[in-house]
């Protein structure tokens, strides 16, 4: 009995003060809680760093002839020596190339810039460009031969460095092609370097760049 009174007569003469500490609990719970955005941050720094692989992957898919092409730059570098001519290639063609004797490079466009139905009809916007070195130029009949056996439709000359370059658009003798195809193969005035392209139309523009930025080396 003595107990359960001395327990009443407590609560009772802590009433004041045990309300004063429930109060400063709720105030700082409530502060708490106002401040927990502040200094969670790196929490959700921490939570986002977990999407970058995702994030990585998924631009890798969405542009993956270009991202192969960036990495095959790494390994080749951009510029490519033929016959003391340098060609400079564009950073998302994917190349391949071995040092005075070819050149190749492969121009595509991503599922992010083409969208899904090319790949879908497994008809890849891609388009090839050729360059080889001509090693003994003074017993080769390149554009003799060639234009013996391609019908052409559309001749241009360029200076080329110290010399000029003749292209060809051609009409594939393999039969009929889209009519954003075209093909164009050019040779240099001295024989020493050959040129051609098979691909987009507008794929194009990028191979006679290539060879409107083309330098000499001595």
């Amino acid at each position: 009995m003595l107990i359960p009174m001395f327990l009443i007569y407590f609560r009772h003469r802590r009433r004041d003060r045990w309300i004063k500490e429930e109060a400063e609990e709720w105030l700082a719970n409530r502060s708490e809680r106002r401040s927990a955005p502040t200094r969670t941050w790196p929490n959700k720094v921490r939570r986002g760093a977990l999407l970058v692989p995702s994030i990585v992957a998924l631009a890798v898919f969405l542009f993956l002839p270009e991202s192969m092409g960036i990495v095959s730059h790494l390994f080749s570098g951009r510029t490519v020596e033929l016959n003391n001519h340098r060609l400079h290639t564009p950073v998302t063609s994917f190349i391949r190339s071995y040092h005075n004797s070819y050149l190749n490079v492969l121009i595509g466009r991503g599922i992010g810039r083409v969208g899904l139905m090319p790949y879908w009809r497994q008809d890849p916007p891609f388009s090839s460009l050729f360059f080889y070195a001509i090693l003994d130029p003074l017993n080769d009949h390149y554009s003799d031969e060639f234009l013996t056996r391609e019908k052409v439709i559309l001749e241009r000359t360029m200076a080329f460095g110290d010399e000029t370059l003749t292209c060809w658009q051609i009409i594939p003798k393999s039969g009929p092609v889209e009519s954003d195809f075209i093909a164009v193969s050019c040779v240099t005035s001295k024989n020493d370097l050959t040129a051609s392209f098979y691909g987009s139309r507008r794929d194009a523009t990028v191979f006679y760049k290539i060879l409107d930025d083309a330098t000499e080396s001595k």
